[in-house]
């Protein structure tokens, strides 16, 4: 949240403990961006763009859930899967975690 760039080879992950139903907001994002949704086994299972949210009210934003079961997230600039011919069933492979 409150976030204002991204670097063109950076990324905000988040890993469960499960695999289940993943669900985001864009509440007090100020970019739009493009979430991956990733199985136990880092393969693209799903990916949605997402506008900013620029209501006060959080239960304004909208939400976007996972279309398949996922264990982890990854939010990238809007054109990053573009640019990198990005597509579902693409495994991800993690480098180094800052």
């Amino acid at each position: 949240m409150y976030r204002k760039s991204l670097g063109d080879s950076e990324a905000m992950i988040f890993c469960y403990e499960k695999t289940s139903p993943l669900s985001f907001w864009m509440y007090h994002t100020l970019m739009p961006l493009t979430i991956i949704f990733l199985d136990d086994t880092l393969k693209i299972v799903d990916m949605q763009h997402m506008e900013p949210c620029r209501s006060e009210k959080a239960t304004a934003c909208p939400v976007y859930t996972s279309r398949a079961p996922a264990r982890c997230a990854v939010e990238v600039n809007e054109d990053f899967v573009g640019r990198h011919r990005v597509k579902l069933g693409d495994r991800v492979e993690l480098g180094e975690i800052k």
